[in-house]
């Protein structure tokens, strides 16, 4: 389950994802994402990104193997913050093998998260990921 949210004041993605994901979830998710990354680039210029995966168990290497993918095409599109927010240890050592790139960071603290992107994109300020809750859209 996901929920992507784009704040165009701000120039911000807010990604919130959870649950355990199959190679066809995120092989949608990425479809998506890049997507509506892509169109509001072209109308906006570039925007930040921030992901709140805590609430999403250790994935499979396969579903990792994907991220990394999408990861890689993501840095193709922009050279703003890509930042990643995950529930453990264990999981940042497993997130930071596909965010080895000097604009994307991982987290196990969403205030760090939002301080450290509000220090590399200043827009970002005052703007908070939106949580997945009864009542929202999500895939």
């Amino acid at each position: 389950m996901y929920a992507i949210d784009t704040d165009v004041e701000r120039r911000m993605f807010w990604v919130t994802a959870r649950g355990f994901w199959s190679v066809t979830t995120i092989t949608t998710f990425s479809t998506e994402m890049l997507a509506r990354y892509t169109a509001a680039r072209v109308r906006h210029g570039p925007f930040a990104v921030l992901t709140d995966v805590r609430d999403m168990p250790i994935q499979t290497s396969e579903t990792i193997d994907k991220v990394g993918m999408l990861v890689s095409q993501g840095l193709k599109l922009t050279a703003a913050p890509l930042v990643l927010v995950v529930g453990s240890t264990l999981a940042k050592m497993q997130a930071e093998r596909v965010m080895g790139a000097p604009n994307c960071r991982v987290f196990t603290d969403m205030d760090a998260a939002q301080t450290w992107l509000e220090e590399q994109w200043p827009s970002a300020r005052g703007g908070k990921c939106p949580a997945i809750g009864p009542g929202r859209a999500a895939a």
